[in-house]
C-alpha cells in the first residue's frame, strides 16, 4: 500500500496539470495514468526520488525535469 502525506494539494495539482501539459507537448500525453503523476507529484515539491520498477517513470524523468527517478530491479534467485 501506497500512503503520501502532502502537504499542500493545491501545489500538487499546480504541479500534476503543468505536468500533464509538459507531457501532451512532448507527444506522450496518454503515457502516464494520472496515479503515476499523483505518486510523481509530491517528489518536486520535497526534493525526493521515485524508486521504481515501471518504465513510466523512465519517461516522466525524460520530460520531467523536475523528477528523477531510480529503477530498482530484482535480482534473479
Amino acid at each position: 500500500m501506497l500512503a503520501m502525506y502532502v502537504r499542500d494539494k493545491h501545489r500538487q495539482q499546480q504541479w500534476i496539470e503543468s505536468a500533464q501539459t509538459r507531457l501532451s507537448t512532448a507527444g506522450a500525453a496518454r503515457a502516464l495514468p494520472v496515479v503515476d503523476l499523483l505518486i510523481c507529484g509530491p517528489r518536486p515539491l520535497g526534493g525526493l526520488v521515485v524508486l521504481d520498477d515501471d518504465a513510466g517513470y523512465d519517461l516522466a524523468e525524460r520530460h520531467l525535469p523536475d523528477i528523477r527517478a531510480q529503477r530498482v530491479v530484482r535480482a534473479e534467485q
